[in-house]
């Protein structure tokens, strides 16, 4: 264990480590493709998962993993690190489908198909709903209001100096923006924020948990709503009509479910584990202290580099044969978007965090093909924003002592629930 002095100035080393983790890996990296465990948590929690991905980048990008995962029923799945082919993967939606099946499943049974989990053409009409509150025009019409957010959180925390960046900041912008963009008034965003916060997680399955409180929350805020009475995003959901009928009540309340804890679970670590990125890179942090105007290009390069989501499931609904490997129908698939996006083969010098890189290729931190995050465009606005204003108000922010693992239940890499830091 490194002490707090250690941590606080710890770096990146670029060989042998390749990992974005603030923790020094525990595990030998993995050499040899005998030795790969994808379904192994240690390999996230004390290991070095992108100096496996990279091992299977380079020896088997389209890797038979044998050993199953969960809701594999004993058999093993395909796992695929390179760019070209997690990009063709998520492309062909007519040959890899996203449905909902029991392959690497965490949510309840009762939990419908969501956006996340739909194929074309279900996938459309549902995406369709919201397409027009998040155009580019629609996104940037809310900047100003994002930012005015932005500076009363900044407000507060100059009043207290030192405090845990995750809590006092990097939840606290996707919330209430989120809660605008939704058009969730304030008291109604903090019952909510106190329910997350009381929920036990000790003694059932967490997701399971938070899916049910958010769905709650919805289902309570709409339940007496008439029909065309509110013009807002979840006014939209649930008054949506679905091949000429009204959208299901389930689907209407998991379709608020994805859209919220999208929002906010992903915008809050990108937030964080960027921020802690750049302690460990003091070059690129001064670049921002100088300029606080290149955080708006910089945010592609953190979401690069911390990619928060950590596997993305599939199943072969066709034979087909990627990268030269036959897939057969019924095969499960994962693809890796942190592997993805640190893939020698697109990116020059991938392991080279580098705020001034120019976009090589698309990133996967949103996902890709028909399921790019609808509202990417909004956390990418909220992230530009908030180191913008971060360090044009305090150029001198530093780290303050250790960062804190989370225990976090969603598909996260190296979630972090604690980062103290010190305004000077």
């Amino acid at each position: 264990m490194r002490s707090e002095s250690q941590i606080a100035t710890l770096h990146i080393e670029e060989s042998p480590r390749f990992t974005s983790s603030p923790f020094e890996p525990s595990l030998p990296p993995i050499t040899s493709l005998n030795d790969v465990d994808l379904t192994d948590p240690e390999l996230l929690r004390c290991g070095d998962p992108h100096a496996t991905w990279r091992v299977l980048r380079d020896q088997a990008p389209v890797f038979w993993h044998e050993k199953g995962a969960r809701g594999t029923r004993g058999q093993g799945f395909w796992a695929v690190t390179t760019h070209a082919e997690c990009s063709e993967v998520h492309r062909l939606t007519s040959v890899f489908s996203n449905t909902q099946t029991e392959f690497m499943d965490l949510l309840p049974e009762d939990i419908p198909n969501n956006l996340s989990s739909m194929d074309p053409p279900e996938h459309a009409k549902y995406r369709g709903i919201l397409r027009a509150f998040f155009t580019g025009k629609a996104i940037n019409a809310r900047a100003e209001h994002v930012r005015a957010l932005i500076t009363a959180i900044l407000d507060e925390a100059e009043q207290v100096k030192e405090f845990n960046f995750h809590d006092q900041i990097a939840q606290r912008v996707p919330l209430l923006a989120t809660a605008a963009l939704l058009d969730i008034s304030p008291e109604d965003t903090m019952s909510l924020a106190m329910q997350l916060g009381a929920l036990d997680y000790g003694g059932q399955d967490p997701l399971a948990a938070y899916t049910r409180a958010v769905m709650d929350f919805f289902d309570d805020l709409t339940r007496d709503w008439k029909r065309g009475e509110h013009d807002s995003i979840v006014g939209a959901v649930v008054d949506a009509d679905i091949d000429g009928a009204p959208i299901d009540r389930a689907d209407a309340l998991a379709y608020l479910w994805v859209l919220f804890t999208g929002a906010l679970d992903t915008t809050a670590h990108a937030a964080t584990i960027g921020l802690l990125s750049l302690f460990h890179h003091p070059d690129q942090l001064e670049l921002l202290r100088r300029d606080p105007s290149l955080a708006t290009g910089a945010v592609t390069e953190m979401l690069r580099w911390t990619a928060t989501s950590n596997v993305v499931k599939h199943v072969a609904l066709t034979d087909h044969e990627l990268a030269g490997v036959p897939i057969k129908a019924g095969d499960f698939i994962a693809t890796y978007p942190p592997s993805a996006n640190r893939d020698e083969r697109v990116f020059a010098d991938p392991f080279r965090f580098d705020l001034t890189r120019r976009a090589d290729a698309p990133l996967f931190t949103f996902g890709g093909g028909p399921h790019l995050c609808l509202g990417h465009l909004f956390a990418r606005m909220e992230l530009g924003l908030l180191f913008e204003e971060l360090f044009t108000r305090f150029p001198d922010l530093e780290q303050a002592g250790p960062a804190v693992r989370g225990e976090a239940f969603t598909m996260t890499l190296s979630p972090l629930n604690e980062l103290p830091v010190r305004l000077r």
